[in-house]
């Protein structure tokens, strides 16, 4: 029994090693996805600054770093590696990334769906998918989008605004055919002025 609880402790210590392995390769790989904050550490010290390394990434690149930064938050949850000095110290750095990776992905896709870029919104939205954290995104983007139709929709239909157009409309009208009897009343004016003006000039030469 003792030989069992050896061989089983031994089991779990190698487990966790592997476990704490593995997250310092991917905490590595996640701070040089940006090579300006590269400082070649594995444990990454405490001299990176965790917004620069998502700062200047492409849409694609970005969504690399959420996949490893997905792995290392889950290696967070794990209960086994719960009081682990290394893994502890890096706790607020993942945090901050974390919050501004998903800052600008959020930033990155409202502004494609604004723009209609496809080529955006595919890996925006991938970085969400790496991040398991792709259905609440796409819900909330098809409630903003609802909520401004349903807006544009309320102030195209606002009756003032149809009584604005109305109004616009008739007035419009309305100042064609003024314009027409007007120009129509002052021919006649001008056509009797020519006609006096004809019968002087042979009254003149009948005189001579």
């Amino acid at each position: 029994e003792r030989r069992t609880q050896q061989l089983r402790r031994l089991h779990e210590a190698n487990d966790i090693l592997k476990k704490v392995s593995r997250f310092s390769t991917t905490l590595a790989r996640l701070k040089k996805e940006n090579s300006s904050s590269s400082s070649g550490d594995v444990t990454g010290g405490g001299n990176d600054d965790p917004v620069a390394v998502v700062q200047g990434l492409e849409l694609r690149d970005l969504a690399k770093a959420a996949q490893h930064l997905q792995e290392v938050e889950s290696l967070f949850q794990d209960p086994t590696l719960e009081g682990i000095s290394l893994l502890a110290a890096e706790r607020p750095y993942i945090a901050t990334l974390g919050r501004s990776l998903r800052r600008t992905a959020k930033e990155s896709l409202q502004a494609a769906l604004q723009s209609m870029n496809q080529a955006d919104i595919s890996p925006a939205l991938q970085v969400f998918y790496n991040l398991r954290h792709l259905a609440p995104v796409v819900l909330e983007c098809i409630s903003t989008v609802v909520a401004e139709a349903t807006e544009a929709t309320r102030r195209t239909f606002d009756p003032h605004t149809l009584e604005n157009v109305a109004s616009v409309t008739t007035s419009t009208t309305a100042s064609v055919p003024s314009s027409s009897s007007s120009s129509s009343s002052s021919s006649p004016t001008g056509a009797s002025a020519s006609g006096r003006a004809s019968t002087a000039e042979l009254e003149a030469i009948a005189l001579r």
